[in-house]
């Protein structure tokens, strides 16, 4: 801003040093800008930025001619002409070097690090912007290493540092250069500018570099930041949005304030600290009652009648995400938010990515407190031997846990209906079953003669999918559970879990189709 309104070097923009400002010079600046920006509209494939520059120049040197050189603002002036040589920097080995070094290492390494941390992301979200436009794909590694390497190349030489930018690249394309060629003859012509263009570059006036400039900060200035303000300028008062516009300003301010250093810093611990608000306002990702979705155990119709309203004592969090630090509060406090009439919560862990030590000491005290209040936990979900498992078995190991939500809901049921393990039951008659109910003594009998016993053991399969549907079954004790074939982590879908009484297998055998999926035993079942 000093520059632009003509202002001497190293001036502060402040209210005292406003008195030195020159309006013939700030006019100068802000028309170079209006230029470019009106080229680069009404002509997009001329160099708006090159043509506003020699026309600026040309102005301020018809000002100088007519003696108003002063108030149109000073130029460049004389460049090193020498060239740079890495034994330049010798002297900072030597011990007044050394000492100059420890004097400045804080600064320098803060420094240092914002550059690092600006030029990285710049640069990977530049390679990922012109990847999009040019619908090419870079390693985004591979351009970092490719920028250190040259960077520290170009400190030895006494060189600033530099970062991939769409600028440059977009300005070869419209220029015509699409290979290796263009890539490296840009950098070379500007150096030889410098090396051997020193004395025309003398003659540019700060004021109108100082309008290119202004435009070039106006087009870094990224495209969410302007949807965000246009958001809330057209009334958008919602929570995030808010969030996102004081978190920019804040990083404005503070850099403008403390320098480009601090505000980075700034911006990462906001960053930081608005991940975890939002993990942790999102790690609920529904909240229901088993009545709502129940297991799918199929009960017999008296048990359906008296587990019907018990079911409103079983709640189910899904969760989603990752458990880590900034989350578990979250799970304490809707923990803690259930009524009383709550007697089971099911924590379905299958949308969680990741468990570190404090979402598994969050998931422990969640049992602990819960059991406090008379209400038994259940974890669902992990799959076995992932690392959301692993981390919760190391940390927590004593958590008890069922393979899916569903299951996790039938053990909740079970727990209700206070009758023990209703598999195990005493077997049933089958005269008591579906298939026979309604039926007089005689018609019992001759349905009996053609039902012939078969026992399962627990995990035994009934019959597989494809199986031909030539029988049906009638469940007098146990269980079996209708289940699909396991996918590669070896899970498997249930569909269907029957109760004594009830049939199975006879949808295949009346419309003569093969099984459309597999049965296995629960429990040790009796099966006719």
């Amino acid at each position: 801003a000093p520059l632009l309104m003509g202002m001497p070097l190293g001036s502060s923009l402040n209210v005292a040093s406003l008195g030195q400002a020159q309006p013939v010079a700030l006019a100068l600046g802000l028309c170079t800008a209006a230029g470019i920006w009106l080229l680069a509209r009404r002509w997009p494939r001329l160099p708006a930025s090159l043509l506003a520059l020699v026309a600026g120049t040309a102005v301020h040197a018809l000002l100088s001619a007519w003696g108003s050189g002063p108030m149109a603002g000073a130029r460049i002036g004389s460049l090193p002409s020498a060239w740079p040589w890495p034994p330049a920097l010798l002297p900072m080995l030597s011990a007044a070097g050394w000492e100059l070094v420890r004097a400045h290492a804080m600064p320098l390494a803060a420094t240092a690090l914002a550059l690092a941390t600006i030029g990285a992301l710049e640069s990977s979200l530049n390679v990922r912007a012109f990847d999009q436009l040019r619908n090419t794909r870079h390693d985004p590694a591979r351009e970092l290493v490719a920028l250190g390497c040259g960077n520290l190349v170009c400190g030895l030489f006494g060189g600033v540092p530099l970062a991939a930018t769409r600028i440059r690249a977009l300005a070869a394309l419209r220029a015509g250069g699409q290979g290796k060629l263009a890539a490296v003859g840009g950098p070379v012509a500007l150096g030889l500018m410098c090396l051997l263009g020193g004395s025309v570059l003398a003659l540019l006036p700060l004021p109108v570099l100082a309008g290119i400039m202004l435009l070039a900060a106006l087009g870094l200035a990224d495209r969410w930041s302007g949807r965000l303000l246009a958001r809330c300028w057209a009334g958008d008062r919602s929570r995030d949005a808010l969030l996102g516009l004081a978190m920019v300003a804040s990083v404005v301010g503070i850099t403008l304030w403390q320098g480009m250093a601090t505000g980075v810093g700034l911006g990462v611990l906001l960053s930081l600290l608005a991940f975890a608000w939002r993990m942790n306002r999102s790690l609920i990702h529904q909240r229901y009652l088993a009545s709502a979705r129940p297991s799918r155990r199929s009960y017999p119709p008296a048990v359906e009648a008296r587990l019907h309203p018990l079911r409103e004592g079983i709640t189910v969090f899904e969760i989603d995400g990752a458990l880590f630090f900034g989350g578990g509060d979250r799970l304490l406090d809707e923990a803690d938010s259930l009524g009383p009439g709550c007697r089971c919560l099911v924590l379905d862990l299958r949308r969680v990515a990741a468990i570190d030590e404090s979402g598994a000491v969050a998931l422990q005290q969640t049992v602990v407190r819960a059991g406090q209040r008379g209400i038994e936990v259940m974890l669902a979900g992990l799959l076995e031997g992932s690392a959301a498992a692993r981390a919760l078995r190391s940390f927590v190991p004593d958590l008890p846990h069922w393979t899916d939500a569903d299951r996790a809901i039938e053990a909740a049921e079970q727990r209700l209906l206070g009758d023990g393990d209703e598999r195990a039951a005493a077997e049933l008659p089958l005269a008591d079953s579906s298939l026979l109910a309604g039926l007089d003594a005689a018609q019992v009998a001759v349905v009996s003669a053609c039902l012939q016993p078969r026992r399962l053991v627990s995990g035994e399969a009934l019959f597989a999918e494809g199986d031909p549907g030539d029988r049906l079954y009638v469940l007098s004790q146990g269980s079996v559970s209708i289940l699909s074939t396991p996918d590669a982590q070896g899970r498997t879908q249930r569909y269907l879990s029957v109760s004594p009484g009830m049939v199975i297998g006879e949808t295949a055998m009346l419309d003569g189709g093969g099984r459309t999926a597999g049965a296995v035993a629960d429990a040790d079942t009796v099966v006719h």
